[in-house]
């Protein structure tokens, strides 16, 4: 079975931890990074429940990468601790991390992806290549 790449970015609460526990028990998916943005709590939280959950949901293989802290433009608003609760995960604790945080920030992370994603876009790009040298020829017999 191919399993479909998956770099999750998130903000870990109550939603993404339902959506990070299917993720990590679908066969069918290969998780290959968490990143973490602000959101439902601030980034500190987002990134500890990113990691806390990758340990919890027996993940630890996958990395976590931290990202943005606030808005890029806008002022960032209020966070949702009315529906997610203060630490994001609607007030449930979860041990500590014990797992490193990936050094890279979540930005540079994505661009430089883990091993072997460069040759699998290769392949693509080989692939899309001869698909529009036939389609071309198609044209022009």
């Amino acid at each position: 079975m191919t399993r479909t790449r998956i770099l999750f970015d998130t903000d870990p609460g109550i939603d993404d931890a339902m959506a990070l526990a299917m993720l990590a028990l679908d066969p069918r998916a290969e998780l290959v990074g968490i990143t973490t943005v602000f959101g439902n709590v601030p980034i500190e939280l987002t990134t500890r429940n990113a990691l806390a959950l990758r340990e919890h949901f027996g993940i630890d293989h996958v990395p976590v990468a931290r990202g943005a802290a606030r808005p890029l433009v806008k002022p960032a608003g209020d966070f949702a601790d009315f529906v997610h609760g203060a630490n994001g995960l609607g007030n449930v604790e979860l041990p500590e991390p014990s797992g490193a945080l990936d050094p890279r920030p979540a930005a540079q992370f994505i661009v430089e992806m883990p091993a072997g994603r460069k040759e699998v876009l290769k392949e693509e790009k080989g692939a899309a290549e001869r698909a529009e040298e036939n389609r071309s020829e198609s044209l022009f017999d």
